[in-house]
């Protein structure tokens, strides 16, 4: 099978750079399949679950949203963040978001800005729930 060339990178680090069969990703507009010699797109990536999957075996990651560029069989995702499973705290990400949710209730007290904030952050802390709990054996 033909594969694709995956840079995956946020501002911390390089994650992944290496070649794949599939990427499985959560778009703006929706879930996207991006396949070896995809037409060029330029899309944004929000906070969710991006599978890389190589030899019918999906290697999941938890995402915070960031942009997603395909040209030339190469993928360039610029995510805000981007964590294995194996290197996300559950009870960390849990209490955080517990948190998050409590301080948006009171959101007549907040302006738009923080407000704007603490959503985008309480998203990323419960894609990080969501993935670990579906993927951590």
């Amino acid at each position: 099978m033909t594969k694709l060339n995956l840079k995956l990178i946020t501002p911390a680090r390089t994650v992944l750079e290496e070649e794949t069969e599939e990427v499985v990703a959560q778009t703006l507009d929706g879930e996207i399949t991006i396949l070896a010699n995809h037409t060029p797109i330029v899309t944004i990536l929000k906070p969710g679950e991006l599978l890389i999957k190589n030899d019918n075996k999906a290697t999941p990651l938890a995402v915070a949203g960031g942009i997603i560029e395909m040209f030339e069989n190469t993928l360039v995702i610029l995510a805000d963040t981007a964590e294995h499973v194996k290197e996300i705290d559950l009870k960390r990400a849990e209490e955080r978001a517990k948190e998050l949710a409590s301080k948006l209730k009171e959101k007549e007290l907040l302006d738009i800005t923080t407000y704007n904030s603490l959503s985008y952050t309480l998203a990323r802390d419960r894609t990080r729930i969501e993935v670990f709990k579906k993927w951590r054996k």
